[in-house]
C-alpha cells in the first residue's frame, strides 16, 4: 500500500498538478509546415452555441458545408479553423492540439503556405480543419495560438 501511495506522489511531482488538459491532438506531422504570408488571418467557428454555430457556417464554400458531419451539440462542441479563399493550392490548416485550462480553450494551429517553387493548382481554395471535443465542463473563452504560442486574432 505505502509503495502504491509512493508511485502516485512521484507520477504526480513528474507530470505536475496542472488544471488543463489535453482534449485533442492531430495525428499530422506538421512541424516540417512553412507559412510565409504576411497575414495571420485565420477563422474560427465554434459550436459552444448551436443557433451561432448554424448562422456562422452559412457563408463557407459548399464544399466545406458538404463535408461538415452531424453534430451532436449536446454532447459535443464543433471546432472549424479556415485559412478563408487562397488564390492557389497548395495551403493547410491543422488543429494540432486542444486543450482545456482554468481560462478555457486554447487551440493550436499549423498552417502551411506554397514556396516559391512548388507546383500548386491554379485553382481558388478553401483550406479547413475540423474537430470536435466533448461539451463536458467547456468555458466559453476560446485562445487561438500558432506553434510557435503567438495568439492568433
Amino acid at each position: 500500500m505505502q509503495r502504491l501511495l509512493l508511485v502516485g506522489v512521484v507520477l504526480a511531482l513528474i507530470f505536475g498538478f496542472s488544471d488543463s488538459s489535453v482534449l485533442y491532438t492531430s495525428n499530422i506531422v506538421t512541424q516540417d509546415w512553412q507559412w510565409s504570408k504576411d497575414h495571420n488571418k485565420i477563422e474560427l467557428i465554434t459550436g459552444l452555441d448551436q443557433q451561432q454555430w448554424l448562422e456562422e457556417i452559412e457563408s463557407l464554400p459548399p464544399s466545406i458545408l458538404e463535408s461538415l458531419p452531424e453534430i451532436d451539440f449536446q454532447r459535443e462542441i464543433p471546432l472549424l479553423v479556415t485559412l478563408g479563399k487562397q488564390p492557389t493550392g497548395g495551403y493547410s490548416i491543422n488543429i494540432d492540439q486542444v486543450v482545456k485550462d482554468s481560462s478555457g480553450l486554447v487551440i493550436t494551429i499549423s498552417r502551411r503556405s506554397p514556396g516559391a517553387d512548388d507546383f500548386v493548382s491554379m485553382a481558388l481554395t478553401y483550406p479547413y480543419d475540423f474537430v470536435t471535443i466533448a461539451r463536458k465542463g467547456i468555458k466559453e473563452t476560446v485562445t487561438v495560438i500558432d506553434r510557435e504560442g503567438n495568439i492568433l486574432p
